[in-house]
C-alpha cells in the first residue's frame, strides 16, 4: 500500500505554480459582502408606501405586515444574497443602508416590494499571502493523485508481466507487508476501508490489481493462506494461563 500522505512531503510546488493558481482562481477568494433580506410584495405602490407607514417605524411596520399576512420566515426570505443578484435599483439602495433598515417600496416584476435588511456579511478578499500554505497543499494533493495514477498503472502493467508483489513494491516505493487477519486482529488504517474490504473478499493467490482507496491511498491484496478456526488442546491453554497467571 502507500497512502497519499507518504508522497505528499515530497512534492515540490514552486512559488510560480502557486501565484499562478492563485490567480486562475481569484474569484474563489474574492468574497462579495452578502446580506441576509426579507421581502414582502404589494400590487401597488400606494398600498405598498400605506403599509410601511402604518406603525411608528418602518421596521414596525414590517413586522405588522409579516402578522397581518401570517407570513412564516420561508415566506419572505431572500436569504443571503449579493447586490449582482438584485435589480440594480434594489441592489444599489439594499447594499447603501445599515442592518435592520426598510427598504421600498422597489417595482419589480413581481409587483412592489418592500424590503428588510436582518444582517450584514461583510465582503472577504482573501491574499495570496494568506492562502499560500492552502494552495500550495491543493496543488501537492493534485501532484500525488497523478503520481499515484501514474504508479497504478506501472505496477499493474508490471505484474501483468510477471513481477511479483514484492518486486513491484520494490521498484515503486510502495509499503510491502504481512497481515494476519482476524476477528481480534489490529490493523492498519487503510485496511478499514470499504474498497479493501470488498477487495479482501474476493481475494486469491496472486496480487489483486493495484487500486485508489476512499483515502486517496492505493493498496494490492494477495491471499497466502487460509487457517481455519481450531479448538486449542487443553494443556496448551492450561500453560498460556498459567504463564498470564505468573506475569501478574
Amino acid at each position: 500500500y502507500l497512502t497519499a500522505e507518504d508522497l505528499l512531503e515530497k512534492q515540490i510546488v514552486s512559488k510560480q505554480e502557486i501565484k499562478d493558481a492563485y490567480e486562475l482562481e481569484k474569484q474563489a477568494f474574492d468574497i462579495p459582502e452578502k446580506r441576509n433580506i426579507d421581502q414582502i410584495f404589494f400590487d401597488d405602490e400606494e398600498t405598498a408606501k400605506s403599509a410601511l407607514f402604518s406603525k411608528p417605524t418602518k421596521l414596525l411596520s414590517f413586522e405588522n405586515i409579516i402578522k397581518e399576512r401570517n407570513l412564516q420566515k420561508d415566506d419572505v426570505s431572500l436569504g443571503e444574497i449579493t447586490m449582482a443578484e438584485l435589480s440594480l435599483e434594489a441592489g444599489n439602495q439594499l447594499f447603501s443602508v445599515s442592518k435592520n433598515s426598510v427598504v421600498g417600496p422597489i417595482k419589480t416584476d413581481l409587483g412592489f416590494a418592500l424590503y428588510r435588511v436582518n444582517e450584514i456579511m461583510p465582503a472577504v478578499v482573501k491574499t495570496l499571502t494568506e492562502e499560500y500554505d492552502n494552495i500550495k497543499k491543493t496543488i501537492s494533493l493534485a501532484k500525488v493523485e497523478e503520481e499515484l495514477s501514474e504508479i497504478i498503472e506501472f505496477a499493474n502493467d508490471e505484474m501483468a508481466g510477471g513481477l511479483s508483489l514484492e518486486e513491484v513494491a520494490k521498484s515503486t516505493g510502495m509499503t510491502f507487508g504481512k497481515l494476519d487477519i482476524h476477528a481480534e486482529a489490529n490493523l492498519p488504517e487503510f485496511t478499514k476501508s470499504i474498497s479493501f474490504k470488498e477487495m479482501l473478499k474476493s481475494a486469491k493467490n496472486y496480487a489483486s490489481d493495484v487500486q485508489f482507496d476512499e483515502s486517496g491511498g492505493i493498496f494490492s491484496i494477495r491471499l497466502d493462506g487460509i487457517v481455519d478456526p481450531f479448538v486449542k488442546d487443553f494443556d496448551s491453554v492450561k500453560d498460556l494461563a498459567k504463564q498470564k497467571l505468573l506475569s501478574k
